[in-house]
């Protein structure tokens, strides 16, 4: 766990958001190459999931259907050669993918869902790894 790699008095003497990403419970990822486009709605994504705030997305299906939906943010990831971010979905009230390619919009809603991120993160991976 990160709190034990950083002594609590290091901690202290950060602002608040900045004490957040440094004890946060995600690890920072390293892009090596260029595999994908950076998408002009990322650093809004990462900043939702940063500060536990909802979003509002626009997402276009894989039939081409557009949907406005709230979520919330828990993970960006890299699965099958594309860019996920993992969310809660309060439209559909479950946890779903979205691929950041296909989200044409983003904007913040200033809903926090804060303390829940880590654990529906660690209940969505737990469920993403049963067979």
């Amino acid at each position: 766990m990160l709190e034990s790699q950083f002594p609590p008095t290091v901690a202290a003497t950060l602002p608040s958001a900045s004490q957040q990403q440094m004890l946060h419970a995600v690890s920072q990822v390293h892009r090596l190459e260029d595999r994908y486009p950076e998408l002009p709605h990322m650093p809004l994504l990462r900043e939702g999931c940063w500060r536990e705030e909802a979003l509002l997305i626009h997402y276009t299906d894989l039939h081409g259907q557009e949907t406005q939906r709230t979520i919330w943010p828990l993970a960006i990831v890299y699965l099958d050669h594309m860019l996920v971010v993992l969310a809660w979905c309060c439209m559909r009230q479950g946890f779903r993918k979205f691929a950041a390619a296909r989200i044409t919009a983003v904007e913040s809603t200033r809903s926090s869902f804060r303390p829940r991120r880590v654990a529906l993160l660690r209940e969505y991976l737990g469920q993403l790894k049963k067979p």
